[in-house]
């Protein structure tokens, strides 16, 4: 009688935690995260989206890259290392505060152009269908002025397929403009996707039910694929490297040129200033090479 007993009682254990046990499966099944990698641009990546889906997509070497050595992101994170250097008790947070000046003067000089004209057409695509496409990006605030400059030299806007018009300050540096979300990098990405949150859920706008994002970062990519995960949030994140197959504009002494002449390229007579710069000499070695190299700047 008492093995009876036993039996059933093993038998009662056993249901309950097979119960609990596919209950857990479950609910880690109910939301598919996946992170992939790319260097170029792959459609299935986006066969997913829908009407609920939002679709993330970073700036800076992801959807344009700078077409200038100075202002590139290469020849910013030269000058914080050099400036470093010199001052050793400062931190980099601390010494990327200081010369960001430096970036956002850059940035009001340079033009851009796309890493991927497959992903950019892409985006205009299901821009055309009405699908939510907001950009994410750490570039702070106080140059979205010259961002939404550069986009619209590529006859491009984020504003249209954002569900969010005109310009909202969340705080000082988080701040959501023309379809683009400017968070200071002090902040993570899924830091300032919860701004955007809760500014959406105050203001009644639905949240989506799946974010496909593309960055060249992996840190941010598994950064946000833990806030949708936490958010029951279907993702796809993408590692898109696109800017890998792009031969490097970057080089110091064309940087500090560009940046000292820069003026001087509106008024389509840098080509001289070069020329002084690095000797009389039309066919000077240094020069041949800069002309070269700032050949598309004007």
């Amino acid at each position: 009688m008492r093995s009876w007993k036993r039996v059933c009682f093993v038998f009662g254990l056993l249901t309950l935690l097979c119960c609990v046990g596919w209950r857990f499966v479950e609910d880690s099944l109910s939301v598919g995260c996946k992170v992939v990698t790319g260097s170029v641009f792959d459609p299935a990546w986006i066969r997913s989206v829908n009407e609920s889906s939002w679709v993330l997509v970073d700036l800076d070497d992801c959807f344009f890259t700078s077409k200038s050595a100075w202002g590139s992101n290469r020849d910013f994170v030269a000058k914080v290392q050099r400036y470093s250097k010199k001052h050793p008790q400062l931190s980099i947070r601390q010494c990327i505060d200081d010369i960001y000046h430096y970036w956002e003067e850059a940035q009001g000089a340079c033009k851009v152009r796309v890493v991927s004209d497959d992903l950019f057409k892409a985006i205009r695509v299901l821009q055309e269908k009405g699908i939510t496409v907001i950009a994410v990006t750490h570039r702070w605030p106080c140059i979205s002025k010259h961002t939404i400059r550069q986009l619209t030299e590529l006859n491009f806007s984020f504003e249209k397929s954002s569900l969010i018009k005109g310009r909202h300050v969340f705080s000082e540096k988080i701040v959501f403009d023309s379809g683009i979300l400017f968070c200071n990098d002090t902040y993570k990405k899924s830091n300032c996707l919860l701004r955007l949150f809760d500014y959406c859920s105050i203001n009644k706008i639905k949240l989506p039910t799946n974010i496909i994002f593309f960055d060249d970062t992996l840190g941010n990519i598994n950064d946000v694929r833990d806030l949708c995960n936490s958010q029951k949030i279907n993702y796809l994140g993408v590692c898109f490297r696109g800017i890998d197959k792009f031969p490097s504009v970057y080089h110091p002494v064309i940087a500090k040129i560009q940046k000292q002449f820069h003026r001087q390229w509106k008024q389509n007579d840098y080509l001289i200033r070069f020329r002084d710069a690095f000797g009389k000499t039309k066919n000077s070695p240094k020069w041949v090479f800069l002309k070269k190299s700032i050949h598309n700047e004007k």
